[in-house]
């Protein structure tokens, strides 16, 4: 400063811009496509990327919305984008959460009564089909629709983790077998097969089979009465092999479709129809003990009229649903590291007489096939699940689009990406495909069902 005031300083000032990006889990193929609708902005991620950026930068202050705009392929997958709104406030944004999950493949049904040659007892089928990625409908594999199974009148289905096998409870010949799936084809060939414990005067009815997360283990229940028995199987390349030191029963029933191997794999929950109690083991190596106070009393019922039919585990654990077929209720409850059990809120209504039960793998929604009485129609039944409580509230339930009241729809799956249902009716002896709302979990009919084999009872997804 000389003689005069300074007037010749210039301050030029710009707005900040930054980016906006975020981390992607689960993705495994290739040709994801995010967008910004807001800036327009678009991202091609690499194959297998854990994160994103979009480009170029954007000023603070403006808003932004990235979607899903290209879904990716081989392997097919759905992501969704969590947290995708907001607005970029002097710093780069990278909150934005992309989720993905492959799309399923195959449907696999069990046919139990099917008689394939008249005049025969009933001996039973396995009908395959292939899903659309796209649409979730289905089509039936040639040359296994359905695939002949001699005398085992098959119930459970659970698929092995690599998916090149399925393993299937055979409750006429009390064994459990092993089919080889066609990567390509989905269609199924017999492997081998495994008695159903080395208790034969007890364990006759094998319904339900039930695989850690690992793949590694098989649990089997039984159905008969007065009690049943869970039998344990290590599991190599598609072979079975006995836990010499399985859990000897009995065990008080677990009905075809209640029993579930906790996702981080310290426990083992049954369902018993006949006493009206849940059975909850720990488990090493396949060998199971009941945890104290097992069996707990069922509360989702009246005492001596209810019935614990089917169950299913949250994806991440700490929660189960139960189906009550008596009551037509699903009750949620919680469950500690040590296995205790505890009611979440009351018994929520379905639709009539309930069995199977599926939470779609991001946990967010729950579905229930009701196998109606000969005066209601079969049904699914959805419901929203409070991820921090794990309480249920009912989302509306929706006929299976069979023949009407004989449609009996037994059993319930989703499809491993979250976006379709698949049910096995099983007097109407088809297979129907629903589409999930992404944003209310509600169902729309996939066509129409399409044809099994008689006493359709089981089904699983891969």
């Amino acid at each position: 400063i000389a003689t005069a005031n300074v007037t010749n300083i210039v301050v030029t000032c710009a707005i900040s811009t930054f980016t906006v990006g975020g981390t992607i889990t689960g993705y495994t193929g290739s040709g994801l496509v995010l967008t910004d609708s807001v800036s327009g902005h678009t991202k091609t991620v690499p194959a297998s990327a854990t994160s994103f950026t979009l480009t170029p930068a954007v000023n603070s202050g403006t808003t932004y919305n990235v979607t899903v705009t290209t879904q990716p392929t081989g392997p097919a997958q759905f992501c969704r984008v969590a947290a995708g709104a907001g607005s970029v406030t002097g710093a780069p944004v990278t909150s934005i959460a992309v989720s993905c999950l492959s799309t399923g493949k195959f449907v696999f049904v069990s046919n139990t009564f099917d008689d394939l040659a008249s005049g025969t007892e009933p001996r039973g089928s396995l009908s395959a089909f292939t899903i659309t990625p796209a649409t979730g409908a289905l089509t039936a594999v040639t040359g296994s629709d359905p695939l002949s199974v001699m005398n085992t009148e098959p119930v459970g289905i659970a698929v092995d983790k690599s998916g090149l096998d399925i393993y299937v409870a055979d409750s006429y010949s009390a064994s459990v077998s092993t089919y080889s799936v066609n990567p390509s084809t989905g269609g199924l060939a017999f492997v081998s097969s495994a008695t159903a414990g080395t208790d034969t005067a007890t364990v006759t009815l094998p319904h339900t089979v039930a695989l850690n997360p690992a793949g590694t283990v098989a649990y089997v229940g039984s159905f008969d009465t007065p009690e049943g028995n869970i039998t344990s199987y290590s599991v190599s390349s598609g072979t079975l092999t006995e836990v010499v030191t399985a859990p000897a029963p009995p065990y008080t029933s677990p009905s075809s479709l209640g029993l579930v191997v906790d996702p981080n794999d310290h426990l083992v929950f049954a369902t018993n129809s006949f006493s009206g109690t849940v059975s909850v083991f720990t488990v090493s190596g396949g060998t199971l003990t009941a945890v104290s106070g097992s069996p707990f009393a069922y509360q989702g019922g009246v005492s001596g009229t209810n019935g614990p039919y089917a169950i299913a585990v949250y994806p991440t654990g700490g929660f189960v649903y139960i189906t009550d077929f008596y009551q037509n209720t699903v009750t949620a409850y919680s469950y500690t590291a040590a296995g205790v059990l505890t009611e979440v809120g009351t018994p929520l209504a379905v639709g009539t007489q309930p069995e199977s039960v599926a939470v779609d793998p991001t946990g967010r929604f729950l579905y229930v096939a009701n196998t109606g009485n000969g005066t209601v129609a079969g049904s699914v039944s959805a419901c929203s699940i409070n991820a921090s409580t794990g309480a249920l509230t009912l989302i509306g339930t929706i006929a299976t689009a069979g023949t009407g009241l004989t449609s009996s729809t037994i059993a319930v799956q989703v499809d491993p990406s979250g976006q379709f249902v698949y049910t096995a009716n099983g007097d109407d002896a088809t297979v129907s495909a629903f589409k999930i709302n992404q944003a209310t979990g509600a169902l729309t009919a996939i066509g129409t069902p399409l044809a099994t084999g008689s006493g359709s009872q089981g089904i699983a997804v891969e």
